[in-house]
């Protein structure tokens, strides 16, 4: 992985989103602020998570110390607006900019609680699922995600870190922040996205397509099936603008598929997903209607 590291470096070589010139303190970990009790879960680079509990339940929420990323969180809850309430979408219920006196430039108000499944990974304390259970999440993420498309919408950043789960083991895609509008003829990808998860056409910064969240949700599913990237040593060619054919995924992945796809349909549309030329690729509908036949013949009543 040195040299996809390497290459990872050279061509996402873009400026932090935190702004060093921020006068904001760091916010505290437990805070009451516009009628809500914030709890924070956890902290990145860019984004500090929280759970908001007011007198209507428990919500979660995004904020950001960084005025650069608090007009980035402003475009998401607008997008989101846009999109509309979907059963496995978080969408947004509001959006505080005036959070400075709490340490923040901007607080977006998400209608979920969740555990993301990038806990799967977790050495200390995995998220445990059972193959039914990815099925089942990444049968309503697609539909999610087909919701999206009709509002004309991609979501460019389909990941495990971005799909959660609640209790009830309902799906919830969230973190809209860098989708794009694709049928805007402008629409550019500049790059933006998580690049493990990427299609070639991604890579390159093509202008954004449905296509895009395809790749990323079969990227995604066969990573939690199989416990490994599907296109590692395939991101290498493509960071260096090769465009000779190459593997879509290695034997060992396409093995490891099929053994824990015991219905052949829905393995073999997951690792469609992974074409290389979009045209080629699965659908979501393939997706969702190969997957709601193999829960109907195997999955635990």
């Amino acid at each position: 992985m040195g040299t996809i590291t390497k290459l990872l470096d050279e061509k996402f070589n873009l400026p932090s989103h935190d702004d060093p010139q921020s006068s904001c303190p760091a916010p505290k970990r437990k805070f009451e602020h516009g009628g809500y009790t914030f709890t924070e879960i956890n902290g990145g680079d860019v984004h500090i998570y929280f759970e908001a509990e007011s007198e209507a339940g428990k919500k979660f929420a995004k904020g950001t110390r960084s005025m650069h990323s608090s007009v980035r969180l402003e475009s998401e809850h607008e997008m989101l607006s846009s999109i509309g309430e979907h059963d496995h979408i978080s969408w947004s219920t509001e959006y505080l900019s005036d959070v400075q006196c709490i340490g923040l430039s901007g607080l977006l108000i998400m209608s979920h609680t969740g555990v993301s499944l990038d806990k799967v990974f977790d050495a200390k304390d995995p998220l445990v699922l059972s193959n039914d259970d990815i099925v089942s999440t990444v049968i309503q993420t697609a539909k999610a995600l087909q919701h999206t498309h009709k509002k004309g919408i991609v979501h460019m950043d389909v990941k495990p870190d971005n799909i959660t789960l609640n209790d009830d083991g309902d799906a919830k895609l969230i973190d809209f922040g860098i989708a794009k509008r694709y049928r805007d003829k402008n629409a550019k990808s500049l790059l933006c996205g998580t690049p493990m998860y990427m299609g070639p056409q991604q890579l390159r910064g093509d202008r954004p397509t449905p296509a895009n969240d395809v790749w990323g949700l079969g990227a995604t599913a066969i990573h939690l099936l199989t416990r490994e990237l599907p296109y590692a040593e395939n991101l290498s060619h493509t960071l260096q603008g090769s465009d000779a054919p190459f593997p879509l995924y290695s034997a060992p992945t396409y093995n490891k598929v099929a053994m824990c796809m015991k219905f052949r349909p829905f393995g073999n549309a997951l690792l469609k997903s992974q074409e290389k030329y979009e045209p080629n690729r699965c659908s979501l509908a393939e997706i969702i209607e190969t997957g709601e036949q193999y829960r109907a013949t195997y999955a635990k009543k």
